[in-house]
């Protein structure tokens, strides 16, 4: 039985395994926090899809009471036939945009399945309605944002924990021109095959052990240890870059999705006002038509004006629920 026991403990190594631990565990930190933001991202791409849905079905609706009440026109003399194929043409062009419309969404619902691990069984992920009416704060504090996710980014804590582990590993190449000290010892038993293998007075059998200290200099390895020194370095050096490059990339997230978040407030804002617009004004050509004092295409071209308001507002207000994900995810923070 042999045994050896290095008298100085390589805790440099054990240093730098216990880095590579954490920058593992901050990586799939970061992974999952990118899974969040894509399911978030493929809610909101639902929740705005079924917006823009109950826009066309809305103004599919409405455009059939129109055509009710224009064929009661005719039928009094205050309307043309060609108003009634005028609006014929509208509601056929409303179902075909319907149909497109939830097509898409069939996708997105599926793709939402796939991204979260759920099998098509015929069971339907709906999600929260309410969250795309959730304002936004926008009182940033750019610099204070943008140290914090320095701070918290998992991506970055990993490869913080990869150049302190590359850093030891620097360490460890060094140490090779140390000397070494250790001790060793062995013990077992010793006995004869046969009988004259023993003198005459002695047993057969008997113990036999040694120890000893061991100094072990490497005098002919230095320029190894210097080229694997060398090695080590570089490798530092070409992390000490990525994560320079990471804290840029990190600044320039920040700064983006709170710009991002500031336009889409202040573009839904806008869209919200043009929405009430483009209502009224449907109202009014419709009303003027009645009293022949409007046109059915002006009514036409009103209802196609609000048809896409809504849906640019109803996407408009995903952005905002994305951007502020995004904002999340570029801090470290999303949940």
């Amino acid at each position: 039985m042999n045994a050896t026991v290095i008298a100085r403990p390589d805790a440099i190594t054990v240093k730098a395994s216990a880095a590579i631990v954490r920058s593992e565990m901050e990586r799939s930190e970061r992974r999952r926090q990118e899974i969040i933001f894509a399911v978030d991202s493929l809610f909101n791409a639902i929740l705005a899809q079924k917006k823009v849905i109950e826009a066309l079905e809305s103004s599919a609706g409405t455009m059939q009471k129109y055509r009710d009440r224009v064929i009661t026109l005719i039928e009094e003399k205050k309307a043309v036939p060609v108003d009634r194929l005028r609006i014929e043409v509208r509601i056929a062009d409303l179902e075909q945009q319907l149909l497109k419309e939830r097509n898409v969404l069939a996708v997105l619902k599926k793709i939402l399945k796939n991204t979260i691990g759920i099998a098509d069984t015929g069971r339907e992920v709906e999600p929260e309605e309410a969250f795309l009416a959730q304002a936004a704060d926008v009182s940033f504090d750019v610099e204070a944002l943008v140290r914090d996710a320095l701070e918290k980014r998992p991506d970055r804590r990993s490869l913080l924990s990869t150049v302190e582990a590359q850093a030891r590993a620097v360490d460890v190449a060094r140490a090779g021109h140390w000397p070494k000290l250790s001790l060793q010892g062995s013990y077992g038993m010793r006995w004869g095959a046969v009988p004259y293998d023993s003198p005459a007075g002695t047993d057969a059998v008997a113990d036999v052990g040694r120890i000893g200290l061991y100094l072990d200099l490497p005098i002919w390895e230095g320029g190894r240890v210097s080229a694997e020194m060398d090695r080590e370095r570089a490798r530092l050096i070409a992390l000490q870059e990525r994560l320079r490059e990471l804290d840029l990339r990190i600044t320039l997230e920040v700064e983006r999705a709170v710009l991002d978040l500031t336009a889409i407030e202040a573009r839904i804002a806008a869209l919200e006002k043009g929405v009430a617009l483009a209502r009224e004004t449907l109202k009014m050509e419709q009303e003027k038509y009645e009293v022949g004092a409007g046109t059915t295409i002006e009514v036409l071209d009103a209802q196609t004006a609000l048809i896409e308001a809504e849906k640019n507002l109803a996407r408009a207000l995903a952005d905002r629920a994305t951007a502020a994900a995004q904002l999340a995810l570029a801090r470290g923070e999303i949940r």
